[in-house]
């Protein structure tokens, strides 16, 4: 037998159900939708076919579910806009002319904002990660100022509600700031949710100290936090210790940040293998202890362990908020770093109309 028009299916009116995602962040997000139809009256129907797209007539997704006459359509995109309809078949596979379509509209979850770091990479170029929810898409835009913005390029966040975006342009200035701009799903009335980052370098010129200082005060802790990133031993700029256990380094940068990522700059004249076998230690309070095992069980105190040493610099990513940064050496060996930079995001959320 051949199908015909009057056996197509016919949907129920307004008995389409949107349901919500689980609200747990920072999880993907995505929502389902409960669809259900009139079976046909050709009693050679064995089944049904439930077409999906997100634009008019246009399927890019179908979902064979049997001999029932409802199905649940999830991994949605909330506040998509999606559009269905529905045929059946026979025995032989032949299908129906599809159902009317029916257009519906997720709930948009704007309540989440999304949340992203920022690590330099040995291009100089700048590497965005985080997580957000579900198929959203983002512009990314960037800054020197935080008044005039500039496109780089767009993200959307995968299935695992994560994304990486790097910028094509290399940086140029020590202070440049990014947010992600909400394109998809489009909101109305038009607003962004947008969230800044900076690679602001917070530990510039901050107050450093360190367990001891090398021939008489001549490499003090502050030279690196100076703003040279030479490494070279002659040029005054490199601050180390003398060799001892458990040499440690440390700044405060004043107040708690959202610390990103620490990038540690070796010396590069000589003896580079002396910056491994080491901890990157961050609190929102003051450190209790200079031993080292007592620090790592001071509660609140976040650490990263790097057993190799890098010829240049090295960059750790932390992801907790602290005040004070600290670096220490899990052994012992004379402590030389040519610059300390922290690296912070700054969760600064603005409506643009």
């Amino acid at each position: 037998m051949q199908f015909t028009g009057q056996h197509a299916v016919g949907i129920l009116c307004v008995l389409l159900f949107l349901i919500s995602g689980p609200a747990i962040w920072p999880a993907a997000h995505a929502s389902s939708a409960r669809l259900s139809w009139d079976p046909v009256s050709d009693r050679s129907s064995v089944g049904y076919r439930v077409y999906l797209g997100i634009a008019p007539h246009s399927y890019t997704n179908w979902l064979d579910v049997g001999n029932t006459t409802n199905a649940q359509l999830s991994g949605l995109i909330p506040g998509g806009t999606y559009f269905v309809s529905v045929t059946a078949y026979n025995a032989l596979g032949l299908e129906s002319p599809n159902s009317s379509e029916m257009r519906f509209t997720l709930p948009a979850q704007t309540n989440f904002v999304p949340r992203f770091a920022i690590a330099s990479l040995q291009s100089r170029q700048i590497l965005l990660s985080g997580t957000g929810p579900l198929g959203y898409v983002y512009d990314v835009q960037a800054s020197i100022n935080l008044k005039l913005w500039t496109t780089n390029g767009s993200v959307q966040i995968d299935q695992n509600g994560e994304f990486q975006f790097i910028d094509p342009m290399p940086a140029t200035n020590s202070r440049c700031f990014y947010r992600l701009s909400q394109s998809y799903p489009y909101l109305q009335p038009r607003s962004w949710m947008n969230v800044v980052a900076s690679t602001n370098n917070l530990a510039l010129r901050k107050p450093a100290t360190q367990s001891s200082t090398y021939h008489l005060g001549s490499h003090p802790a502050s030279a690196a936090v100076d703003g040279n990133t030479t490494g070279e031993w002659e040029s005054g700029s490199v601050a180390s210790t003398e060799a001892t256990l458990n040499a440690w380094w440390q700044v405060d940068l004043g107040s708690v940040q959202d610390v990103s990522t620490v990038k540690l700059w070796n010396r590069t004249d000589c003896c580079s293998q002396r910056l491994g076998n080491y901890y990157v230690l961050v609190s929102s309070s003051a450190f209790q202890s200079t031993n080292l095992l007592t620090t790592l069980t001071q509660p609140g105190v976040s650490s990263v362990y790097q057993a190799t040493a890098n010829a240049g610099a090295a960059t750790i990513s932390v992801g907790k908020p602290g005040r004070y940064v600290r670096v220490q050496l899990a052994g012992t060996d004379f402590l030389s770093l040519g610059e300390v930079q922290v690296f912070g995001t700054v969760t600064n959320i603005v409506t643009v109309p």
